[in-house]
């Protein structure tokens, strides 16, 4: 529906992939780092690895933002847009 937000869809290598190792210092091959906006970034239940504050450089924009370690130490860089629509209807 065109008035919806985008869809994130992320998929994973297939298990018959052949595992590859993370250098030390670097990022995981594959989705290394995605920018999400979240309704409010203090209830995310993961530990920042920088200051979560306003930024103004893009896309933060002025809101609250920070980066964050994932499931697979990918980067997750939360922008917090508080008056984000819905997604149900």
């Amino acid at each position: 529906h065109k008035d919806r937000m985008p869809i994130l869809e992320i998929d994973q290598y297939p298990t018959s992939a052949e595992k590859r190792d993370v250098r030390e210092g670097y990022l995981p091959p594959g989705n290394a780092i995605v920018s999400l906006a979240v309704r409010d970034i203090g209830s995310i239940s993961l530990t920042p690895i920088t200051d979560v504050r306003p930024r103004e450089t893009e896309p933060f924009q002025g809101h609250l933002g920070g980066c964050f370690l994932g499931a697979e130490n990918e980067l997750l860089e939360l922008i917090e847009i508080s008056d984000l629509p819905s997604s149900r209807q």
